[in-house]
């Protein structure tokens, strides 16, 4: 959901909210406690995120050539976790046996995500109002996600969420 709001011809502050779903992996030295045992290992994590953004950035258009217009556009975003789960394989040091499971790791993250956006794309115009448009915005996080910190090091645990995205739809 896009929404522009001009505040000159070519220039409008934009706005709206996306559902952002977030994956990403890592491996760190870690321990696991089995039966009153403390295991050292290594754990390999597959995160999942649901965020639900709202971004606020400031766009510049051309003007048209044709029926095309060009626009870049900067600003932020605030994310709000929704969902945050993990799939853990800890592998022991010995690599006698490894362990798995699916986690709700949503006490170990951060409710808000912020992130600094720009973006860049183009837009059709099928009459005055309406315009199809596809752009390409980079997401760089400013803050990190993770809470707590590692159980074999001590060193608090730190992740920035970064990426692209592609964008695609109608304004009207």
């Amino acid at each position: 959901m896009v929404t522009d709001f001009y505040f000159g011809r070519n220039y409008a502050f934009s706005t709206g909210f996306n559902f952002a779903f977030l994956n990403g992996k890592l491996t760190y030295g870690d321990s696991y406690i089995l039966n009153g045992d403390t295991i050292n290992g290594q754990m390999n994590r597959k995160y999942k995120f649901v965020y639900l953004d709202i971004p606020y950035m400031i766009k510049l258009q051309t003007s048209t050539f044709g029926r095309f217009s060009f626009f870049g556009q900067i600003g932020f975003s605030t994310g709000f976790r929704i969902s945050a789960k993990t799939r853990d394989q800890f592998v022991r040091d010995d690599n006698e046996s490894s362990i798995e499971e699916n986690s709700n790791i949503t006490s170990g993250t951060t409710i808000i995500r912020e992130a600094v956006l720009f973006g860049a794309g183009l837009e059709y115009h099928l009459d005055v109002n309406t315009r199809i448009f596809f752009g390409v915005n980079y997401s760089n996080s400013l803050n990190n996600i993770l809470k707590g910190s590692n159980s074999v090091s001590g060193l608090n645990q730190k992740a920035l969420l970064n990426f692209a995205e592609i964008n695609l739809g109608v304004l009207f």
